[in-house]
């Protein structure tokens, strides 16, 4: 005999922050959605408060901040979906905690390379074609007179 599952009674169904909700267990639980490779496959997972009760997660995503220009963003990208370990940021601020970002140190500060090429003035494609080529940090040399180090990104394939 099958278990009979409850649903909750929410009136959100179709919402963003519904979606957002569905699409974070989605990440996590469904095997046949391409993302899971990323989540669920590595281990992360849904907090058993959030998986099991869209109204919990609402809850919380109200109390600490959820607005509709915001992205739910992990701290820790090896972490699961917790309140501990969850916040909500701009766009921007997401894409800079990714693991594939990249970071510029040169003289005692430490930015991301987007950050870098502003503040520098060097085109986005340059420096794609200057990693490609293994000369990354040595063209950021000419470019600001002082030794520049690259860190972060992806690991090769």
């Amino acid at each position: 005999m099958r278990k009979k599952r409850i649903y909750e009674r929410h009136g959100d169904t179709g919402t963003r922050l519904h979606r957002i909700w569905k699409g974070m267990k989605g990440r996590c639980n469904n095997p046949n959605w391409k993302p899971y490779e990323r989540y669920g496959a590595v281990g992360i997972k849904v907090c058993p408060e959030w998986e099991h009760s869209y109204t919990t997660f609402k809850t919380w995503a109200m109390a600490n901040g959820y607005s509709d220009e915001l992205e739910l963003d992990r701290i820790d990208n090896d972490g699961d979906y917790e309140p501990s370990n969850c916040r909500w940021v701009t766009h921007y601020e997401q894409t800079m905690n990714r693991c594939d970002t990249l970071y510029a140190t040169y003289d005692g500060i430490t930015i991301t390379l987007k950050e870098f090429r502003e503040r520098f003035g060097v085109n986005r494609n340059t420096c794609a074609n200057w990693r490609h080529l293994g000369i990354l940090e040595e063209k950021l040399l000419e470019v600001t007179g002082k030794k520049v180090v690259i860190t972060g990104g992806k690991t090769s394939n």
